[in-house]
């Protein structure tokens, strides 16, 4: 299972609000997939325990259940550690006794015991998992659903030819959005590759790799590979990419890159620095054990506080947020508490008002990390 302390939960609470917005488009995003046992009646909530544990914390695993059975697994995120667990200096230390120098892995990091992760977040999930070496993003807002890898091209599946795009990034955002609706496929578009000195934008389907742009060939290469697998009859296109040096820029689909999901992020990273925890059952304590240190056991739950269904601290978030930003709510639709939150507006009010806004006509200072946590303790 996954649990966080205060304000490393909170940040999986917030991030729900955000979900009816981004979702349409993610469809296959863990978080957008519909799981029939989370929409069980009362199924979500809020619970306060006690853990006592080795201290020796391991790589953070993200736990999510089955779509079909509804059994909960664990597995290491995509932004999680990709090189040999003596590769990182804590690691080394604290696991040295249990872990082999001869294996890159490590199971009883992994899988024995707890996993850890501290903020700031700011964490992504790419449409599936990365090859080998793959470029970094630079995040912002270069346009929605879509982040930056400067100075590479894609491989993959084209869609269609080189287009002309004049506008740059932009047209190239719209013809992947374009290709999108057009199939009716949401996501079919995973990414493009812009050339600077052609304004010619690649769409890409299915991307597998990537390859540092030096010149425009790379780019009838995959199309010429395609063409002649899949006899499609885009050769055409081909003769209007140069040979000539080009700067390139590629857009990767990405939930991440969404502003909605960018308010949640930026809430996560400074006033939400808390903790998120993993706990493989392989790792748990049999009755009667504690986790001594000796390497038999890492966690056993030791207490159980309280349990709070989740629509109550829900329903104080947004109250929070309707008394430290009221200009900004009144500027929408007449309040209704069962469709008001399902609105953008309500939404984006909400999250002005937990970051603040100094540039808003009446400025917003925005909530304290105090007054977040309080909400769990009234």
């Amino acid at each position: 299972m996954d649990a966080g302390d205060v304000r490393g939960d909170l940040v999986f609470g917030i991030f729900g609000l955000i979900l009816p917005f981004v979702c349409p488009d993610f469809p296959d995003q863990v978080n957008c997939k519909n799981t029939p046992i989370l929409s069980i009646p009362g199924f979500s909530v809020y619970t306060e325990f006690v853990v006592e544990v080795d201290t020796r914390f391991g790589e953070y695993l993200m736990c999510n259940p089955d779509p079909d059975t509804g059994i909960f697994s664990c597995a290491a995120g995509p932004d999680g550690w990709r090189g040999c667990w003596y590769d990182n200096p804590q690691w080394h230390k604290d696991f040295a006794s249990l872990c082999s120098p001869q294996e890159c892995d490590c199971a009883a990091l992994r899988h024995l015991s707890v996993g850890a992760e501290t903020g700031p977040f700011t964490w992504s999930w790419p449409p599936g998992p990365d090859p080998p070496g793959w470029p970094s993003h630079t995040r912002g807002s270069l346009c929605q659903n879509y982040v930056a890898s400067d100075g590479v091209v894609f491989k993959g599946r084209p869609l269609g030819g080189p287009q002309p795009a004049p506008e740059g990034p932009a047209d190239c955002c719209a013809m992947c959005s374009r290709a999108d609706k057009e199939s009716g496929i949401p996501g079919l578009c995973q990414g493009w590759s812009l050339f600077s000195d052609t304004k010619l934008c690649q769409l890409w389907s299915n991307i597998t790799d990537w390859q540092r742009c030096s010149n425009t060939n790379i780019i009838n290469y995959n199309i010429n590979n395609d063409n002649n697998n899949n006899n499609n009859n885009n050769n055409n296109n081909n003769s209007s990419s140069s040979t000539s040096t080009s700067q390139c820029l590629s857009g990767h689909r990405d939930m991440f890159a969404r502003p909605e999901v960018q308010w949640v992020l930026e809430l996560a990273s400074t006033k939400l620095n808390g903790t998120w925890f993993s706990f493989d059952a392989q790792g748990q304590c049999r009755p009667g054990e504690r986790p001594t240190g000796d390497g038999r056991c890492f966690w056993r739950l030791a207490e159980t506080r309280a349990t709070i269904n989740a629509t109550c601290i829900n329903d104080r978030l947004k109250q929070l947020a309707l008394n430290r930003n009221p200009s900004c709510f009144a500027d929408c639709t007449p309040f209704h508490p069962s469709t008001s939150w399902n609105s953008l507006c309500y939404v984006s009010c909400l999250f002005e008002a937990f970051n603040g806004n100094a540039s808003a006509t009446l400025p917003v200072a925005g909530v304290t990390t105090q007054e977040l946590e309080q909400l769990f303790e009234e």
